[in-house]
């Protein structure tokens, strides 16, 4: 595999052959460049692909690995995470609610609850899938679960005693124990449940 750094100057692709790390940045005025230096996330999906997350409002980037040059997608947007779900499906989470990568159109949809929670005001923090496939997330207004059928979304919030202000960023992102327990870390210790109590 390849060892990637994502920093806030950029991300550090080692070359295995020269044994030596190849940086890779914004360079103004360059379009195939990355959008912004400072990079959030990084995932290579099931495809092979390359996707860098960035802060500041520069989106998501796609490296070309071949070029080292960039496409760049959700410009405006701050990127928290990149995941891909057991169904191969890449979401987005970003400073204004989550997106889905719609494969065939090459494009990312945000995600729209059919009750009508307004998730794109929503600052998306951390994701994980529980065993059941659906979708927990850390977000601004607490946790979120998103169900298999990606159709229904429930909050726990501070009805559930979570408190949203806790739940950050980059720094305590969710994780999943190998029993299936989900752990939400916040800034006063964590929150730890089973999906289905």
């Amino acid at each position: 595999g390849e060892l990637l750094i994502a920093s806030d100057n950029g991300i550090d692709l080692m070359d295995r052959e020269k044994n030596v790390f190849v940086n890779y940045k914004m360079i103004p005025g360059d379009t195939n460049s990355l959008s912004e230096n400072w990079a959030t996330a990084i995932h290579e999906d099931v495809s092979g692909n390359l996707w860098v997350g960035t802060f500041n409002g520069g989106g998501l980037n796609l490296m070309d690995k071949k070029t080292g040059k960039f496409r760049h997608f959700l410009k405006g947007t701050s990127i928290s995470f990149l995941f891909e779900d057991s169904d191969s499906v890449l979401w987005v989470g970003t400073d204004g609610g989550f997106y889905r990568y719609d494969r065939p159109a090459d494009k990312f949809v945000p995600h729209v609850d059919p009750r009508g929670i307004n998730i794109g005001t929503l600052s998306m923090k951390g994701i994980l899938e529980d065993d059941k496939k659906n979708l927990w997330m850390s977000t601004s207004v607490g946790i979120m679960k998103l169900n298999s059928k990606r159709d229904e979304v429930t909050i726990y919030g501070e009805n559930r005693g979570v408190d949203p202000d806790g739940l950050l960023p980059f720094v305590f992102l969710p994780y999943k124990s190998r029993n299936g327990k989900l752990y939400f870390g916040d800034v006063s210790g964590y929150y730890g449940f089973f999906p289905d109590s």
